[in-house]
């Protein structure tokens, strides 16, 4: 390769790290700027990941319960997964750090699904988070969330390409 010559993951990265806030470059490197949509879905997903991420602060409790028991320590794990929500959710509400915060909050997105399991698996016995919810319900509402995590995950990531 010439001395000056770019491999061309180093240039997608050059590029990459130079494209101002706001714009993305287009194949040819023109400036392209975010569209309303893709705006709307980047601080969409910015301000569900920074709710969640302080319900874990403020509401521990109910994310501790689904915790599967083998990991152990569900608090600290509670809390891991919050910061790691709230990491997300501030790097996605600007433009020049939304393809890290779209990345990673599709892998919280991931690590977290165990707990949505364990809450299915806990319906109807001693460990359900919601005591007062019947157990039906509590079932059915943990088996909805089950499907709904692969647009969320698949959301993030269209957020994370798009930034």
């Amino acid at each position: 390769m010439p001395v000056g010559t770019l491999s061309p993951m180093a240039a997608t990265v050059t590029e990459d790290l130079t494209t101002r806030a706001g714009e993305v470059a287009d194949d040819d490197g023109a400036r392209v700027p975010e569209t309303a949509d893709r705006r709307k879905a980047r601080l969409g997903l910015a301000a569900t990941m920074l709710g969640m991420g302080a319900l874990h602060f403020v509401k521990p409790d109910p994310f501790e319960k689904v915790v599967p028991r083998r990991l152990g320590e569900p608090r600290r794990l509670v809390y891991a997964s919050g910061v790691a929500e709230l990491a997300s959710g501030a790097l996605l509400l600007t433009r020049r750090t939304s393809r890290l915060g779209g990345y990673l909050a599709a892998a919280t997105m991931v690590s977290v699904f165990p707990a949505n399991v364990q809450m299915v698996l806990d319906a109807g016995t001693e460990h359900q988070a919601m005591p007062k919810v019947p157990t039906p319900l509590y079932r059915a509402m943990g088996l909805a969330r089950l499907p709904m995590q692969v647009p969320m995950v698949l959301r993030a990531l269209r957020v994370a390409r798009a930034g």
